[in-house]
């Protein structure tokens, strides 16, 4: 009779609620198969509807994980970027290194992009070295290779030429400014030239700074009226000795900052 009564519950739950997901839970306990309870109470439970997934659902848990994650890479992120910059004042390359930037999103290799900064004026090796080994992490001694041939390049022309072009130009009215940027450089470090005149060029080339390097010693050079040949020599004695110095400052630099 009990189970008449249980099978007559059901089929009522079932035909007045017409809801399928219901779930009828017998709170009266059973012995040998029958029913210890002449009516056993019945306990109605309605599940909720499983949630309808919309495109680009992402389970709570999931979110919570990636949340997370996101937490735990920030601070990575945001450190790796601190010692780029530190990286960048480790070779002092300023300037340097936003012009490599350009460089290097037109395609250009960065070994390329090294040899051609090292060949501009205005950067010379003691850029492009801190660009090479800080920014596109090249070996020491290809950055340092490629940023002292490069640096030397136009000068042996420049030694030759540039009474002649400067003449040329200037009469053209073209790159007046570059030349007067250049007599600016040279006539405010000739004095240790006129001293030790080569050896004094090479030294003065060695001395990585602003105001110095491989193409203001050339217009020293010529305005001094140095062989060219001679002078070339010592500017490349003089270029070699700042790689030096620029590729072990640039080396501490990195390894101090980690």
């Amino acid at each position: 009779m009990a189970m008449n009564i249980l099978t007559s519950f059901l089929l009522a739950g079932f035909l007045t609620t017409g809801f399928i997901p219901t779930v009828f839970i017998p709170t009266g306990f059973f012995m040998q198969g029958y029913a210890a309870a002449s009516f056993p109470t019945l306990l109605q439970i309605e599940l909720p509807a499983p949630p309808i997934r919309e495109k680009g659902y992402v389970p709570l848990t999931a979110q919570a994980q990636h949340t997370e994650s996101d937490a735990a890479s920030a601070p990575a992120a945001l450190q790796a970027s601190a010692s780029e910059k530190k990286a960048e004042r480790a070779g002092g390359i300023g300037r340097a290194s936003g012009f490599a930037s350009g460089l290097r999103s037109r395609g250009i290799p960065a070994l390329l992009v090294t040899g051609l900064i090292s060949m501009l004026p205005i950067f010379e090796l003691r850029g492009g070295i801190p660009v090479g080994m800080a920014i596109f992490k090249l070996n020491p001694i290809s950055a340092f290779a490629v940023s002292v041939l490069f640096n030397l390049i136009p000068i042996f022309p420049l030694l030759l030429l540039l009474n002649p072009v400067k003449a040329f130009f200037i009469d053209k009215g073209i790159l007046k400014g570059f030349f007067q940027f250049l007599e600016k450089k040279a006539s405010k470090n000739r004095k240790l030239v006129e001293k030790y005149e080569e050896i004094g060029l090479a030294l003065f080339v060695a001395v990585p700074l602003p105001a110095t390097g491989a193409w203001t010693g050339a217009v020293v050079a010529v305005a001094m009226g140095l062989k060219p040949l001679k002078s070339f020599l010592f500017i490349t004695l003089g270029v070699l000795g700042a790689g030096c110095i620029v590729s072990l400052a640039t080396l501490l630099g990195l390894k101090s900052i980690g």
